[in-house]
């Protein structure tokens, strides 16, 4: 194990770096001692001087009888110096001086008297020279005692000069001076230097033996058990234990890293099992995914085999989502789930494509009937209740698109789509039920995604408007309202073209304020105009159910307006009802409350019309033109007299749309309906048109 080509343990950093501070370190101590031993002997120098001078002193002491002989003559003007020096050498001071400097620490020592003049010395050469410059001689004078160092020529060398105040009855009368030998001095500093020279070496080696034996050898050893180390995947790798080793907690250390590498590593291949599997794999239903279904489809192409891919969707799931929430829906997908793994086999795979969609490939079946017939089992059991939750059944239903490889195309995101097509063709259709793709579906999916685009652009421009189809008295031909229907202005497509799309992709919603708007706008025009007795119906969607803003913005709107709420007729139809009647019928409440009124639109058309009449809120039911299309029939025209009859027993308003003809007219008016709507009397108007009318009693076209 090695980082680079490089050891582990750097040993030459590891002995050059302590070994450069322990000499540093030695170094300094030695300086230190060494200035510490230098003050030492100075200070015991200083003192060996002032003793000196302190003895001289004594021995002056000794003359005391003659001390007031000696004041005496000082005191007399008359005594000259030369009188002075002879009496001190009669008084052997000069004798006294000279004895002196038979010591071997002592070069010389002087007298001098209160005019710094040398009266005695040990050098008689110099009696008599002044240092009546001499700063310490002055200091001295003054009653201090000094040292002073100078260089001594007569020696070649450095002496310590003390200096005593020589005083008599606490009179000063002369300076006492001794100049002291440095050489015992140096010769103690240099042994005392080598003696830290040789303790810092011997440290040193010391300091050397200790560190390779506790340091150095453990840390050798260490690198090659290092070396020798062999990482296993499989199983954690560790150094050995030595508990006496100084290095224990730093092999713990290791250990312990070691571990830790490993459960990263554990972990890792964990990770990258996981990651490698939810490549392929749904996480909500664990089962394969579009990346697994490539690659399944792409072996099945390189075999050369011929299959089918399946795309199938669950409908109306989104309503669930809506209506439960996402994590019923979740339950319900898992579901799904359970059902599809179970009819799986070696030829039959199911992948999650997305959302509520699911892929199956079908690979080598033998004939497209048998493509079907598997598809037609599927449907059948759709048709059968699921248990979501333990005390939860729902009924669920799914729609299912077939194309073939290599017929259809042998590129797989084609075939893809080719089944999403024939999927969507199928739910055009009706529910629950399949289709195989054929080339016109693709032509129809390219319409589909024009007119999407023309109704975005509609939005974005103002590109929609509004005419009016009047509602007639079956009576009196008076106009008495108003149908609102949609319609692009610079575009002929059909409502029954663009609506669908509108609702498919999730348009309906913003439409369908934009119209309720619209028509608020017209009744506020013709309230401007003094025109406030003919109503407007506007068309709901099913899709609307999902604005769940919409009853408070409406009630908004009429307010700002000023429109009489009851002028505005919703009409529903009775799709609204059929998967979620609960929640519409709370909705359809709502709208009641803010006082517009509500019509049942394309009634009769089928599911339970008159079992709705009981308990819905509604103003008035609009005969599907259905009905009126096939009203001679003697069956047909006994089912409108009874339903006109029953309406009118619940005191609903009955409207006949899409009468074409005077027969239609008459049979529906002798029949009870109340309003008659269709281009008997008028097509769809503008809103001028309209206005014109309004106050008009129509008459038939012929």
């Amino acid at each position: 194990m090695k980082n680079g080509n490089h050891p582990v343990i750097n040993k030459r950093k590891l002995i050059l770096l302590p070994m450069t501070l322990v000499i540093i370190t030695l170094l300094l101590s030695s300086f230190t001692g060494y200035r510490i031993s230098r003050r030492y002997l100075l200070n015991q120098l200083e003192q060996d001087g002032y003793a000196y001078t302190s003895l001289l002193h004594r021995k002056l002491e000794a003359h005391r009888e003659y001390e007031e002989q000696i004041l005496d003559l000082i005191n007399n003007p008359g005594i000259n110096s030369e009188e002075l020096q002879k009496y001190l050498e009669e008084h052997q001071m000069q004798q006294l001086l000279e004895s002196v400097v038979a010591d071997e620490n002592i070069h010389y020592a002087l007298f001098l008297d209160t005019t710094l003049t040398a009266i005695a010395d040990s050098d008689p050469s110099d009696v008599g020279i002044q240092y009546t410059d001499d700063p310490a001689y002055l200091a001295t004078l003054a009653g201090a005692k000094t040292i002073d160092f100078w260089y001594y020529d007569i020696i070649g060398n450095e002496v310590m000069e003390v200096a005593i105040p020589y005083e008599i009855n606490g009179e000063i009368i002369g300076i006492l001076a001794v100049g002291l030998s440095m050489e015992n001095l140096r010769n103690n500093l240099l042994w005392t230097g080598l003696a830290f020279i040789l303790i810092s070496m011997a440290m040193l080696f010391l300091l050397t033996q200790i560190q390779r034996r506790h340091i150095i050898q453990p840390l050798e050893r260490l690198d090659r058990e290092i070396k020798e180390l062999k990482i296993d995947t499989t199983n954690p790798t560790r150094l050995p234990e030595r508990t006496q080793d100084p290095f224990l907690g730093l092999y713990t250390g290791i250990n312990n890293l070691l571990k830790r590498i490993y459960d990263t590593v554990q972990q890792n291949e964990a990770l990258h099992e996981t990651i490698q599997l939810q490549a392929i794999r749904d996480p909500l239903t664990n089962l394969p995914n579009r990346r697994a279904f490539r690659d399944a489809i792409e072996t099945s192409f390189r075999l050369k085999e011929q299959g089918a891919v399946m795309m199938l969707d669950l409908d109306n799931f989104k309503d669930i989502n809506d209506t439960f929430g996402h994590v019923y829906g979740d339950l319900v997908l898992k579901t799904v789930t359970n059902y599809l793994e179970s009819i799986t086999n070696q030829q039959i795979s199911i992948y999650r494509f997305g959302g509520d969609e699911f892929l199956i490939l079908y690979r080598q079946p033998d004939s497209k009937d048998q493509v079907e017939v598997f598809v037609q089992s599927i449907l059948s059991r759709f048709n059968q209740r699921f248990t979501i939750n333990d005390d939860d059944d729902q009924h669920l239903k799914c729609s299912v698109g077939i194309a073939s490889y290599p017929q259809d195309s042998d590129d797989i995101d084609e075939l893809v789509m080719q089944a999403d097509l024939a999927m969507y063709h199928s739910k055009e259709n009706r529910l629950n039920c399949y289709a195989r793709f054929k080339p016109h579906m693709a032509e129809k999916k390219r319409q589909h995604h024009e007119i999407e685009q023309q109704l975005r652009t509609a939005m974005e421009v103002e590109g929609f408007r509004l005419l009016y189809q009047p509602k007639v008295d079956a009576t009196s031909r008076q106009v008495t309202g108003y149908e609102a229907l949609l319609r692009m202005k610079d575009n002929a497509i059909s409502p029954a073209q663009f609506i669908p799309v509108a609702e498919e992709t999730g348009l309906m919603i913003d439409i369908g304020r934009w119209v309720t708007r619209e028509a608020i706008h017209q009744l506020k025009e013709w309230k401007q105009k003094g025109k406030t007795t003919k109503l407007i119906s506007i068309n709901f969607s099913a899709k609307q159910l999902f604005d769940l803003d919409y009853t408070e913005n409406l009630e908004k709107m009429l307010k700002e307006a000023g429109v009489n709420p009851s002028l505005l007729e919703i009409e529903i139809t009775e799709n609204l009802l059929i998967n979620q009647e609960e929640t519409t019928i709370q909705f359809l409440n709502k709208l009641k409350k803010v006082g517009v009124k509500l019509s049942l639109d394309d009634f009769g058309k089928g599911y339970s019309s008159l079992n709705y009449l009981s308990y819905l809120p509604v103003d008035a039911i609009k005969l599907d033109k259905s009905l009126c299309d096939k009203y001679q029939e003697y069956t047909n025209s006994k089912i409108v007299v009874g339903i006109i009859t029953l309406a009118e027993s619940l005191e609903l308003r009955i409207v006949a749309e899409g009468i074409e003809t005077p027969d239609q007219y008459h049979f529906f008016k002798d029949a009870g309906c109340h309003d008659i709507q269709g281009f008997l009397f008028s097509r769809p108007l503008t809103a001028e048109e309209a206005t014109a009318v309004y106050h008009q009693a129509l008459e038939m076209k012929q």
